[in-house]
């Protein structure tokens, strides 16, 4: 009998030392996370794989014991909140309270002393404020981050400096002019020429343009009038029924952010002391106690 009829036929013993390079089947709703991954490691060498807006299950942010400050020194204490996807999720809190340095903590933009902050499944805690806008996460201050000298378009444009497929540029510029038809209308516009509330929706309108699915939104009332502030507030709305955005929004203005907030939380000296769902927080008659 043949020696060689009891081994391995030679085709086959060579197919199982070569690596499986087959591109592993992943369902549906992951294909978006598994590109944003290969995009911020760029280590298998191939194709940029830009996503889009992604699944609502990966637009969730998650802060757990949060500890954060300046220098060393902790001004944010054990917070732990999370900002849910097509939904509102605010933060109050008198002046002082620690509410911009959570969400600066949050972005990146200060030192995390300790504890863990997520967007989906990713573990950013100690990535650069840069990785976490590329991730979905992007902060939008209180002073209008606006492009002032730049026309609309340029500063829609700059927003997606990170983005290098146009046909995804096209897809999120048609979603923001769709959200604030102003813009659209005045693409030649000088930005600094804008009422404060354009400038506003204009700021928000870059996030979105930066690939925004968590959205970190610091006081967009500030210096606005009520008017605006309304709709500044009805646009917020939109973000998450709409595009299905997570968004935490830092406020002090409480009756017009409880009209869209969906879960609230409550801030006082750096830690996180009472949490409500939207209808709770309605049956409240005062928030002294808790501010």
């Amino acid at each position: 009998m043949s020696t060689r009829s009891a081994q391995s036929p030679p085709d086959v013993a060579r197919a199982s030392r070569r690596p499986d390079t087959r591109r592993r089947a992943v369902p549906r709703n992951r294909i978006e996370l598994l590109g944003e991954e290969e995009r911020l490691r760029g280590a298998d060498g191939g194709r940029w794989v830009e996503p889009r807006f992604a699944p609502l299950d990966l637009n969730e942010l998650r802060v757990t014991r949060l500890r954060a400050g300046y220098r060393g020194g902790a001004v944010v204490f054990d917070a732990s909140l999370v900002a849910r996807a097509g939904a509102v999720t605010a933060l109050f809190g008198h002046n002082g309270a620690g509410k911009t340095s959570l969400i600066k903590a949050v972005a990146g933009l200060i030192p995390t002393l300790a504890g863990q902050v997520q967007l989906g499944p990713l573990d950013i805690t100690h990535r650069p404020a840069h990785e976490r806008v590329r991730s979905g996460l992007v902060y939008v201050p209180q002073s209008n981050g606006v492009f002032s000298s730049m026309s609309v378009h340029d500063n829609l444009i700059l927003g997606a400096t990170m983005t290098r497929e146009q046909s995804v540029i096209d897809e999120r510029l048609a979603v923001v002019h769709r959200l604030f038809p102003v813009l659209a209308e005045r693409p030649t516009q000088v930005a600094s020429t804008m009422s404060g509330g354009e400038q506003r929706m204009l700021s928000i309108a870059i996030a979105l343009m930066a690939g925004a699915r968590v959205l970190a939104l610091d006081e967009p009332s500030l210096g606005l009038s009520p008017a605006v502030t309304q709709e500044v507030f009805q646009t917020v709305r939109r973000l998450a029924d709409e595009v299905g955005l997570g968004v935490l929004l830092v406020e002090q203005m409480i009756g017009p952010a409880l009209a869209c907030a969906d879960h609230v939380y409550v801030l006082r000296a750096g830690r996180v002391v009472a949490e409500h769902t939207r209808a709770e927080a309605l049956l409240r008659r005062t928030w002294w106690d808790v501010f």
